[in-house]
């Protein structure tokens, strides 16, 4: 995606990604990364030569899946397949970085990966020289610079961020070596030019800055229309993602709750349910659509429903055997959409009350990304059940994130001024007082019941309805 900085898109291409490889066993997910350049070519090429002859790119930058790993030679050349952001096969090996780093790990996260392939995959293991990401691989493709990285993604491979370094355990204890381990610089900052083969590939005029981007979910986050603190985005894709912005570094003890550094000094709390809009596709397959259109009568449903399509829950509490449930008897296919759609919006309006109760402020409109923001009256139940206005960007894409991210050291002075110069908005939905009212006895029976099943623990206090702090 190209934009100038009014946040007007010049042009635009996509390209599908190869299919995954089969799973070798249980819990894994890789891709082969040639299929990551090629395909990134073929997107630039289409971008480039839809782009007037006269435009002049500024800059670009790079956005991917966090927690995407991937050991490299000297050469730059993939050692083994990608293990994938959603990869589970390095649970033990998340535990034994827990027990260092004194605080819980998940098995998605990239350091534990690193461990999987130090122990399962020696051979591999002493012929890398570096481990990078996803959006790394891509920049070092462009511009031949291998192991530099972006302080967004470097979170789950296990930086300090409030320390602004790699931590000692993982040479110490781990065994791994931090030279393996990328440069960090922030989201903005130039890694390097677009070199002679990077433009040949891909059509970008040679010499063209490439910046560090970010992880596609703080890319989206920029994109959202939040720019300042106690500003929220919530992205309702396959899974339900959370991310603010916090004056403070939002910790949690039981580890549902990370937080990234924003480019200016704040921090970015964040964390994803394993709910979302995957239980709709799940549930109902291709007959969602005729049927979101007709919904509307049957809200508020008298269903309570907890929307876990797929055995476990990592936010707003974390249990590896929880399970969904339907409670109620809907009267049809319609009254179960509604249930399900309320069921999302209640494990929405329990993150935001958690991120409250730890610490970080919450304003009155939430800015909504992912596939499920295309639903106005999935929006209407969002805002009803949160009691909060929800207003939707006209360009919520991570594409447009990293074009943001592209402009912040160029076009602006900071990633929040490109980001309100950029983003403009083309729908805002207010909560209905009415069913505010009903569905917040809905919520707190849903919440009862949870409890019942020993999910989280039953409510404590009121979600707020007035934010208490001023936009800069």
């Amino acid at each position: 995606m190209a934009s100038d900085r009014h946040g007007t898109i010049a042009a635009s291409a996509t390209q599908p990604l190869p299919e995954p490889s089969p799973p070798q066993a249980p819990g894994y997910c890789e891709q082969d990364t040639s299929g990551w350049w090629e395909t990134t070519a073929r997107a630039l090429r289409e971008l480039v030569s839809r782009l007037a002859g006269s435009v002049q790119v500024v800059a670009a930058a790079v956005d991917s899946t966090s927690g995407t790993v991937v050991p490299i030679d000297q050469n730059g050349t993939a050692l083994m397949p990608a293990i994938m952001h959603n990869d589970t096969r390095a649970s033990s090996q998340a535990e034994e970085v827990a027990a260092v780093a004194g605080h819980p790990v998940s098995a998605t996260f990239a350091l534990p990966k690193l461990l999987w392939v130090k122990q399962e995959s020696l051979g591999v293991f002493r012929r890398a020289r570096r481990f990078v990401h996803a959006t790394d691989f891509v920049v070092a493709k462009l511009t031949g610079e291998f192991g530099v990285s972006d302080s967004f993604n470097v979170l789950k491979m296990g930086f300090d961020l409030r320390q602004n370094r790699w931590p000692e355990f993982i040479e110490a204890k781990l065994g791994i070596p931090l030279r393996m381990l990328p440069r960090v610089v922030e989201p903005g900052e130039t890694i390097g030019t677009v070199s002679a083969n990077g433009s040949h590939e891909t059509g970008l005029p040679k010499g063209t800055p490439v910046v560090a981007g970010a992880t596609d979910s703080n890319a989206a986050f920029f994109a959202s229309g939040a720019a300042g603190e106690g500003e929220w985005n919530s992205t309702l894709g396959t899974s339900l993602a959370f991310k603010g912005i916090s004056q403070s570094y939002i910790s949690d003890a039981l580890g549902r709750v990370y937080c990234h550094r924003h480019p200016e000094g704040l921090w970015l709390p964040g964390s994803a349910s394993n709910t979302g809009a995957d239980c709709i596709r799940t549930v109902f397959g291709n007959d969602y659509e005729p049927l979101e259109g007709k919904v509307a009568p049957n809200l508020p449903s008298r269903l309570l429903v907890y929307p876990l399509v797929r055995k476990g829950e990592r936010f707003p509490f974390i249990d590896h055997d929880a399970a969904g449930f339907v409670l109620g008897h809907p009267a049809s296919e319609l009254s179960l959409l509604a249930g399900y759609m309320e069921g999302v919006a209640y494990i929405e309006r329990w993150g935001y009350e958690l991120f409250e109760s730890l610490g970080a402020p919450v304003r009155d409109t939430i800015y909504a990304t992912g596939g499920g923001a295309r639903s106005d009256i999935w929006l209407q139940v969002r805002a009803n059940v949160l009691d909060r206005k929800i207003a939707r960007a006209s360009v919520a894409e991570s594409a447009m994130g990293a074009a943001i991210i592209a402009a912040s050291r160029t076009m602006y002075d900071s990633v929040s001024d490109a980001s309100r110069y950029m983003v403009t908005l083309d729908l805002e939905i207010e909560p209905q007082p009415q069913a505010v009212d009903v569905y917040r006895d809905s919520y707190d029976r849903f919440r009862e019941e949870m409890s019942k099943r020993g999910y989280g623990h039953s409510p404590s206090r009121p979600f707020s309805s007035q934010a208490q702090v001023s936009r800069p």
